[in-house]
């Protein structure tokens, strides 16, 4: 939902047949504007042009159009959806395992009390206790040791390690690491030429590693320091504001969204799309893992 409104803001849609006055409440001011007759172009950043004749927009070259935007809204939607289902999931096996853990303790009360009732020691009934040592194994193996975090506190949580993500402290965290940044680096590269995409910025695969690279060093460089000092990879999303602040300056100083909407929305995209990814992948290194259980 942020992107969306971020998109509309920084570059509304526009249509043929709108007027000067409708295209420049959707684009803002031009950088100039031409006359020549009953034919008006109106000049943007990164070469987008608008003409106009009698006062009625019949060529739009490198600006947003409304259709586009319409476009853009529906795939943010389609990844809030997913990101909706996901959470949904998650919810759903977190209920199953409460409801499974209370079945075991009301099986066990129930024959502490007939024990009680006949006189006899307080003992679970044969199988009880195997019983409750699976269920309690499933809510372990499903999230985290007890007292640690759940593998599914952050987006890219199978790839980080570390004391609360059940990989390890010392060694595993700082592999995890260096495998997350790896896979942020890639993933940022083809999130980013996406991104561009979608915002109707043109740009190279060339300009794609500088931006990513930043956002990727960023993050592990943010999680390395916390773990270092607090022992602890989880920021509440910390280092993934932090690594937004630098794409940002990084994609206005390398790429050709050298303005700040522009910057704001190729980098507003790349995030969501990074997000959707890393939730694919969590999901499946999660499936991977539990087949070889």
């Amino acid at each position: 939902m942020l992107l969306t409104v971020l998109t509309a803001w920084s570059a509304g849609g526009v249509r043929e047949g709108m007027s000067r006055a409708d295209v420049e409440a959707a684009l803002g001011r031009p950088v100039s504007a031409l006359a020549k007759g009953d034919t008006v172009i109106l000049r943007y950043p990164n070469n987008g042009r608008v003409e106009l004749i009698q006062d009625r927009a019949v060529v739009l070259v490198r600006v947003p159009h409304a259709d586009d935007v319409e476009r853009e809204e529906a795939e943010a939607a389609a990844a809030q959806a997913v990101l909706d289902a996901e959470l949904a999931k998650e919810r759903a096996a977190e209920e199953a395992d409460r409801k499974a853990m209370a079945q075991a303790e009301a099986a066990s009360a129930r024959a502490a009390a007939a024990a009680a009732a006949r006189g006899e020691p307080v003992a679970l009934p044969e199988g009880a206790l195997q019983d409750l040592e699976r269920v309690t194994e499933g809510l372990v193996a499903a999230h985290g040791q007890p007292g640690g975090a759940s593998p599914h506190a952050g987006a890219d949580s199978p790839f980080i390690g570390g004391e609360t993500h059940g990989i390890g402290a010392g060694g595993g965290f700082w592999f995890g690491l260096l495998a997350m940044f790896f896979v942020q680096f890639a993933v940022g590269v083809v999130a980013l030429k996406l991104a561009f995409k979608w915002s109707d910025v043109h740009a190279e695969w060339s300009q794609m590693p500088i931006p990513a690279l930043a956002n990727a060093l960023t993050l592990a460089t943010t999680r390395a320091g916390a773990f270092a000092l607090w022992h602890t990879p989880d920021l509440f999303y910390v280092d993934h504001a932090l690594a937004l602040g630098v794409m940002l300056y990084v994609l206005r100083k390398t790429t050709h969204a050298c303005t700040f909407p522009r910057a704001v929305a190729v980098a507003m995209a790349a995030k969501l799309t990074s997000f959707v990814v890393w939730i694919l992948l969590s999901v499946f290194v999660m499936n991977a893992i539990a087949s070889l259980n």
